[in-house]
């Protein structure tokens, strides 16, 4: 099963297995929500995977403030600017946009 099913499949009660009827529809309304485009969110963890982000990134810390790389410095409304090494002491962090090129 996807991690997807995995998840919407711990709602319900059933005889999981490989004939399970509620099984195959879990699976069924899982591919529907990634076929719309569902991802999972991407989290952080390290100052290099931060560095790697691209200018117009978003991510939300772990102490869950929202921030954005723009001109290579980090910005929130509750503080200053922060490097990429000021940034990291509050990893890990979601991604929540990511800017394609």
């Amino acid at each position: 099963m996807s991690e997807l099913g995995g998840i919407i499949g711990e709602q319900f009660e059933h005889p999981a297995g490989p004939n399970c009827p509620i099984c195959k529809d879990v699976e069924r309304a899982a591919a529907a929500v990634e076929a719309m485009g569902y991802r999972k969110p991407r989290t952080i963890t390290t100052r290099e995977e931060l560095e790697a982000l691209p200018q117009g990134s978003i991510v939300l810390d772990a102490t869950g403030d929202v921030t954005r790389l723009r001109g290579g410095s980090w910005y929130t409304y509750e503080t200053e600017p922060m490097t990429h090494t000021r940034m990291s002491r509050y990893l890990p962090a979601t991604v929540l946009h990511e800017p394609t090129p």
